[in-house]
């Protein structure tokens, strides 16, 4: 789009009611036009429960674009695997027929890429659900530009990269001439909009089964199933309660030295997306075990969120394996933990975050937004117990660092269901800004 040249794009997302009003008016003004659009507005060329749920929209003929493409974007395959396990289609499947799947999305997208001389690919979010990190994957492999927001829950400021691989750090991204100062208030305890009124989460297998089989025979399901993928659900659905059960710890001794390992959600972005070869948590777990010294306990607490998905009999199995470390009731006080702890241990969850704001070093195995700021090391082959231990925490240093990060983010909100932290929102003034954000970021090099 530079010196005034429309660009051609994809987009992944953007149907809230001001990122569609933000599209439109590049639209209107030839600033972009658009060759795809995947979200669930009316607007939008692609419904994404209809392409994600259903492989509708997809060319039935191999089209053979850039196939030496493919190649490159093989490793992929487990990723996309990990995201598209939140799929119901992807239930009861094969290895190799999910093997099939990816592959036709990956001709698909370089049909779409390559075909149209799309310049630029826009998500709203890191992928999450298997197609997006595909395209996502695709577009780097042909040196498509890439913009990726992601929503934070500091009120009316997002994150954005040019590449996964930047997340975290975000060396690729300018910083707003601000000279504010960024007070930042000490305390493990934190206040999510994302986890107001979140209470562990209740499996009713018997029930969900007849509801999926009550789904099975609806011709018109939204979302299908096959017979097989509804009987894997209830089993690993009872599993998950059996074990859960089985393992989780009620009441824990807090004054032993142990290790905080809050679980993540999954399959989510914390981990598929940002948890890299890590995504696997319970490998955490282990290299953390080699970590710290056999006296130290392992403290792991479920997600409240948690349900059937990855946790089956073996995920337990595992875990159980790994000496001196305890499953912990989820109802047990995280922030109790945290500060008891003698760190804490995330891929990329917020608990880390919490962490560092309490005056406590966190250990992470992924790609947090928070990877650069003190108080943060990242896991690497060769990093020593001291490190974590011995690092002097300076609040007024995270603080000014935190700062320097708020800078790089950009005004407005990516995700509505955070509009409720903008004082006096409107849709018209947050297109306003979507709408900025995109002129710059769709101009530069």
């Amino acid at each position: 789009m530079k010196d005034g040249k429309r660009a051609l794009g994809i987009i992944w997302g953007w149907f809230s009611p001001s990122g569609i009003a933000a599209i439109k008016s590049l639209e209107k003004e030839g600033l972009l036009e658009v060759a795809a659009w995947f979200g669930h507005a009316e607007e939008c060329s692609h419904h994404i429960n209809d392409f994600v749920y259903k492989l509708k929209f997809l060319d039935p003929a191999y089209s053979g674009d850039c196939s030496h493409i493919t190649s490159s974007v093989l490793d992929a395959f487990p990723i996309f695997m990990d995201m598209y396990s939140r799929v119901s289609l992807s239930s009861g499947k094969p290895v190799q027929e999910l093997k099939h799947i990816f592959h036709i999305y990956v001709d698909y997208f370089l049909h779409l890429i390559v075909g149209n001389k799309v310049d630029v690919v826009i998500l709203s979010g890191p992928p999450v659900f298997g197609p997006d990190y595909i395209l996502y994957r695709v577009a780097k492999a042909l040196k498509i530009k890439v913009i990726i927001t992601y929503q934070s829950f500091f009120p009316n400021r997002f994150f954005y990269v040019k590449s996964l691989d930047d997340f975290g750090i975000f060396n690729d991204v300018s910083s707003e001439q601000d000279t504010r100062r960024i007070s930042l208030p000490k305390g493990f305890r934190k206040d999510y909009i994302y986890m107001k009124n979140i209470k562990p989460v209740r499996h009713h297998c018997r029930s969900s089964l007849v509801a999926d089989l009550l789904q099975l025979a609806n011709s018109r399901k939204r979302k299908p199933m096959s017979l097989s993928g509804v009987f894997q659900k209830y089993q690993a659905c009872c599993e998950f309660r059996r074990f859960q059960s089985k393992t989780e710890v009620k009441h824990v001794n807090l004054d032993v030295p142990f290790v905080y390992f809050p679980l993540h959600l999954q399959p989510e972005l914390t981990t598929s997306a940002l948890g890299g070869e890590f995504a696997d948590q319970l490998s955490a777990i282990e290299r953390l075990r080699v970590l710290i010294p056999d006296s130290w306990e392992i403290y792991v607490k479920e997600n409240p969120k948690q349900k059937y998905r990855q946790r089956g009999m073996y995920f337990y199995t595992r875990l159980a394996r790994i000496p001196g470390t305890t499953l912990l009731s989820r109802n047990i006080d995280t922030y109790s933990l945290i500060e008891k702890a003698k760190f804490t241990a995330v891929i990329s969850g917020s608990a880390g975050w919490e962490t560092i704001c309490g005056g406590k070093s966190v250990l992470v195995f992924g790609r947090p937004w928070y990877l650069s700021l003190p108080g943060v090391v990242r896991y690497r082959e060769g990093v020593e117990l001291k490190e974590i231990m011995e690092y002097k925490h300076d609040h007024s240093l995270l603080e000014k660092e935190f700062g320097n990060l708020y800078r790089k983010m950009a005004p407005g909100v990516i995700d509505p269901g955070y509009a409720g932290l903008v004082k006096d929102y409107s849709d018209e003034e947050n297109s306003r800004l979507l709408q900025k954000f995109l002129e710059r970021i769709l101009g530069d090099d």
